[in-house]
Formats: C-alpha cells, structure tokens, sequence
C-alpha cells in the first residue's frame, strides 16, 4: 500500500544531452531512505549526465513515472521499484532494486514516542508507589527501600512528603 508520492521533473530541453549507450555504457539504480518510510532513487552510470536520459520509473509493479529523480512514500514490507533508462537513440537499459521497509525502526516516529512514553509511564507510576507508601507510613523491606531510593537518590520525594505531612498537622 502506497500512500503518497512526490515526483520532481528536469525540464525536456535538457534532455537533448544524453549520452548514447553503448557496450562500455554501466548504469545501476541508487536509492537512499531520507525518512522512515520516505526513500529517494536515481540512476547512477559509469558515464556523467544519466538525469539527462528518459527515466521510467515504477513502484511495485504500478504506474509508470517518467522523471529522473524519484521521492516515494512507502508502507511497511517489500516493495520492488524498477527503472528503465532510454538514449536519444532509443537504446534501454533496465534495473530493479527490492528492498524491505520496516516498522521496528529507530527512523519510525511512532515507535520512539511509543518508547517515550512508555519510559514516562514507568517513572510516574514510581513516583505514584513511592508517595502512596510515604503517605500510607508503612513499613518497608530493605529490597523495597532500596527500590524506591533509585530515582530519588537526594531525598526530594521524602522530604515533600514531610513537608505537606507538617503543613496538614499545623492545622
């Protein structure tokens, strides 16, 4: 499933200068993820000027796109993107790359926040036990002392509670 796609086109004039291809003429297509799931592609030859030919480019077996740079959004899994590379003389030259998008990616947006929070989540509900024990003025194992002192190695939690302790005393 493909969500969106961005093309970028050189204008036609510049098209007259490609190179024509012959026995020596090597092209591969090169492609460089810019995002997660956002992957840049283009043609790179053994020969200068390869943008200047008439790329076609397809994505997963669909539309065919005639531009020499392609910006292309992906969805998770396999994807094939395959170019086509035409001369002035009508020669053609053909690759394809096959690469793999993944979800578990430090690149994913969604899953460092997942992870963000998560971290959030576990320091509040320490906090959370931490209080509710201080508050409720129950004796503690030395195991658990010592688990409620990581996080709060300077006494701050403690020494909150005493105060609002005090505070509700006075009065």
């Amino acid at each position: 499933m493909v969500f969106a796609a961005t093309l970028f086109c050189l204008p036609s004039a510049a098209r007259a200068q490609c190179p024509v291809f012959d026995r020596q003429f090597q092209m591969t297509a090169a492609s460089r993820a810019l995002d997660w799931q956002t992957y840049e592609f283009w043609v790179k030859s053994n020969r200068g000027q390869i943008e200047l030919c008439a790329c076609q480019w397809q994505v997963d077996g669909g539309e065919i796109v005639r531009v020499p740079r392609l910006h292309y959004f992906f969805a998770p899994g396999r994807h094939t993107v395959s170019v086509t590379v035409t001369d002035e003389a009508g020669n053609r030259r053909a690759d394809k790359l096959v690469f793999e998008v993944n979800f578990w990616s430090m690149h994913n947006n969604q899953l460092l926040w997942f992870a963000y929070s998560f971290l959030v989540l576990v320091i509040l509900y320490y906090w959370a036990v931490k209080l509710i024990y201080l508050f409720g003025r129950r004796k503690l194992s030395k195991a658990t002392n010592d688990f409620l002192a990581i996080l709060d190695q300077h006494g701050y939690v403690e020494s909150m509670v005493r105060k609002i302790k005090n505070k509700y005393r006075k009065k």
